[in-house]
């Protein structure tokens, strides 16, 4: 079983296929490279034909293919030419262990200071331009550029901010949090109203299944995504009922967003219609069966169909 990125590291698949002729080669691709044009022109001209003569070898080589979601499995399909049989996914999953520490002590509850509505972020909030961190600050700042209605605290790498800029937008309800532990970024997701997943409308951000969501969906707080409409992230939210999908690739996204945020209650029940049955579909104990079976080679229970 290989895992990818990094990609270098299906040199492997080589001499393991070569020594040990009945292996099974399982590749798991957590990011389809190429596919993304942002991913290869960060690439050294000099290095692309050779990642993408590795890619088609991997493909080639593969006996069975992972992807995250059905549309990047359909994707491994369709744009790289892989056999479907030869082509399942298997999502990231949540797994209760997780959150023993906070699970052992009374629940966080969303604190609500003076009718403040509070967001929170877990990642790097600003990678451009994959994640337009910048855009959504300016669309906070905005808001609340009478008064402080929203605040926004992110957990993860910072933007490159001045000290003078830092305070600044703290002025504007901006708090940068920093790097931490991921048990100690989960507990302090607990206590915001609403969660956000953020993502520009790139090829890849629609084949992409955060690996945060389904920590996202386990802490039972609403999800505000910003992404594109028709995506793997945005299928989940809805299929879940766990929140509400504002679409990226509408350029006009941040006037849609201010217009939500004005109505602050309405964002603390944008979970109300959550489907435990689907949340379930991503917890571990539903995810482990499926591993077995595609590593044992028996029969997929959610194979890719041909479209």
């Amino acid at each position: 079983l290989l895992t990818f990125p990094p990609h270098a590291l299906g040199a492997l698949a080589r001499p393991i296929a070569k020594k040990f002729p009945d292996v099974s080669l399982v590749f798991d691709w957590q990011d389809l490279w190429s596919y993304d044009p942002n991913y290869l022109e960060r690439t050294p001209k000099m290095l692309r034909g050779r990642v993408r003569r590795w890619e088609t070898e991997y493909f080639a080589a593969g006996d069975l293919h992972l992807a995250t979601n059905q549309r990047a499995a359909g994707i491994i399909v369709d744009h790289y030419g892989v056999s479907h049989d030869k082509v399942a996914y298997i999502e990231h999953h949540y797994h209760p262990d997780d959150l023993v520490e906070l699970n052992r002590s009374a629940e966080s509850k969303s604190v609500q200071v003076d009718g403040v509505l509070r967001l929170g972020f877990f990642g790097t909030i600003d990678k451009p331009p994959r994640v337009p961190g910048r855009q959504l600050i300016e669309a906070i700042q905005q808001f609340n550029a009478d008064s402080v209605c929203v605040e926004l605290h992110t957990y993860g790498t910072p933007p490159r901010l001045t000290p003078q800029e830092t305070i600044n937008l703290e002025h504007s309800g901006i708090f940068f949090h920093g790097l931490v532990a991921h048990a100690e970024g989960l507990r302090a997701m607990r206590q915001y109203d609403a969660l956000v997943v953020l993502l520009a409308d790139l090829p890849n951000s629609r084949v992409v299944l955060s690996i945060k969501l389904p920590h996202y969906l386990q802490l039972n707080r609403p999800i505000l995504g910003i992404v594109p409409g028709q995506s793997a992230i945005a299928d989940v939210i809805r299929n879940t009922g766990a929140g509400l999908v504002i679409d990226s690739t509408n350029v006009n996204w941040k006037q849609e967003l201010h217009s939500l945020l004005a109505n602050s209650e309405a964002i603390r029940q944008l979970g109300a219609k959550r489907r435990e049955t689907e949340v379930e579909r991503y917890h571990w104990s539903q995810i482990a069966p499926r591993w077995v079976g595609f590593l044992s080679l028996s029969k997929p229970t959610q194979k890719l169909t041909p479209r």
